[in-house]
Formats: structure tokens, sequence, C-alpha cells
């Protein structure tokens, strides 16, 4: 396993217990990260069981592999967006059929500790916060190009934050007089700058004030919302009947979409209930399994500080 990329599971035990992986089942981990969650299901789908695990971080799959080599060929690991997971599927030249999944959500310990890519205000340089460094435009190049406007929106909608005008209207002033510079780079240190001063740290929160403003950056730059949206209804598209899915979420944002579609998912219609027949025509096509969210025990919280906000549901196909 790399020095340089450890992470441990959470819900590592909950997991298991509500996606129940038995011999011979396949499995696709979908943010596969140091591959803690798969190492587990892979131990108890032999001797042929399959687990495709997915991640956009280089550096995760790296991990991954070295964890996972004994499995061999049971554990197939891909470059690629969860939310492309039907489509990833059809490549395969052999379509398994898929038991179950686990999708746990935003960013791990290495990432924050370790990437140098400005998830933490911690870091120095460059403001990139991509998961996949070979695409897209990184949160410098948002920075330099977005609105005022757009980034107040950006700031209120994916970190909850604050003051969120105030600090756009900061950020685009350090924005602008980097251009007059010649620079064409937002650095770290900068965002933390403007969010210290603005969302000055309180006793109440014990949070750093720039924390909600790196996550609407990172939610942003990666997509992270939209792709979950994507991904529920194909994931339970691409299931066999019984096949749990779980997810893991780390903020309010992505659990309410979780939350919501499993909610409309498994009911039989939707209409208002002053419509007395069903025109809607929707069929359930999940059970929820955990009726509402599972919090991390106290046990897991004071191993693992940073698990304290996680949520985990899981919902089985019909």
């Amino acid at each position: 396993m790399s020095s340089q990329y450890h992470h441990v599971p959470v819900f590592a035990d909950e997991v298991i217990a509500l996606l129940q992986p038995r011999s011979n089942q396949n499995f696709i981990d979908a943010t596969v990260g140091g591959g803690g969650h798969a190492e587990r299901i892979l131990a108890l789908t032999g001797p042929e069981g399959v687990l495709i695990g997915l991640d956009l971080d280089p550096e995760a799959l790296h991990a991954a592999r070295e964890r996972l080599t004994a499995f061999g060929k049971r554990a197939v690991l891909l470059k690629v967006n969860y939310a492309d997971i039907e489509k990833i599927l059809s490549s395969l030249e052999a379509r398994p059929r898929i038991s179950g999944c686990i999708l746990d959500l935003g960013i791990s310990s290495p990432q924050l500790d370790t990437s140098g890519r400005g998830f933490s205000f911690r870091d120095t340089g460059r403001l990139d916060m991509r998961f996949d460094t070979d695409a897209g435009e990184d949160a410098s190049q948002l920075l330099m190009t977005t609105s005022e406007e757009e980034l107040s929106t950006m700031l209120r909608q994916f970190g909850e934050v604050r003051g969120a005008r105030r600090i756009a209207r900061e950020i685009i002033a350090i924005r602008d007089e980097a251009k007059a510079r010649g620079r064409d780079v937002i650095d770290v240190q900068d965002i933390v700058t403007v969010a210290a001063r603005i969302a000055p740290k309180t006793r109440r929160t014990h949070t750093h004030p720039a924390t909600q403003v790196f996550q609407a950056l990172r939610i942003a730059v990666n997509r992270e919302l939209d792709n979950l949206r994507l991904f529920l209804p194909q994931i339970v598209s691409v299931l066999e009947p019984g096949g749990r899915i779980a997810v893991i979420a780390y903020h309010s944002l992505e659990d309410r979409i979780v939350k919501q579609f499993f909610r409309i998912e498994s009911r039989d219609c939707l209409c208002p209930r002053e419509i007395p027949v069903c025109r809607c025509g929707h069929q359930r096509t999940v059970r929820r399994v955990t009726e509402h969210a599972v919090a991390v025990s106290d046990a897991e919280r004071g191993g693992n500080p940073r698990s304290r906000s996680a949520h985990l549901r899981v919902a089985e196909k019909i």
C-alpha cells in the first residue's frame, strides 16, 4: 500500500452488513479511493466475484492497485467518471451481473493532506482542486473567468457560505488585480486570506472559515452534484433485482439528493394527493433499506474525526 495514500474507509462494517456481499457476486465501487471498501467486498465474494473500481484520481487508483493486487483479475480498476456507469459497463468485454454498489462521496484524507492540489487551506501554490488533473479547467481557471454574480451563487448553492456576496466581491478584486499584473492564476492562500477576513472562525462552529468556500469551489470544478444526479438512476438500472446501492455523503447537499431520490423511487405514484386516480404512471424501483440516514458511531468518530459528518443510506432494487 502506498505510504502517500492511506485512507481508512468510513462505515466499513456497516457497508458490509447492509450490502451483504456473498460468494461469486459482482460489485461496483464507484469511488474506489485507496481500496478500503473494495478490499473487504472482494474478500467476501471469492472465488470468482469481480469488483469494478472507478476513480478519477490517478493517485487513488495507484494505491488501490497496490492494496488489491492479491485479488488479481477479480479487481478491475478504471480511471473514469462514475456518472458514465452505464456506458462503462457496456464497454466491458463481458458485462457482469451487478449485485451491489458502494459510492463514497466527497474528498479523502490523502487528497486533503498530501495531494498538493489546493483541496486544503493549508496548501500553497495554484488553486487546482480537480480530482482528475488531466481533464477540465481547474479552480484557478474558473475564478479567472467567472463573474461576481456567478461566484456568489456558486458559494451559496454549493457551500452554503455565509457572506457569499462579500467573499465573491473580494475574490474578484484579487482576480482583477492579478490580471492587471500579468498573472493568470489564483493561489490557495488568496482564497484563505479572503475567507478568514470576512467570515472569521467562531467558537460555535470550530471550523476554519475557508472550509465552506473550498467545498463550494471543489464541487463546482468537479461537477460533483451533477455527477451524483446522473449516477443514481443509472445504477438502479444496471443493478440486478435485489441488488443494493450504499451511498456515503458528507454534507447536506449530497445527502439531500440521495434522500430525495430514494424517497421518490420507493413510491408507486407521484401525483398530488388531491388527484384521486394516478396519472403519472410512475412505478417504484427501489425499497429503502435504511429508512433514515445512518450516522457514524461514537467510536468511529473518535478514531476518525473527519467522519463526523458522514451519513449512510442504502436502497435495494425491486
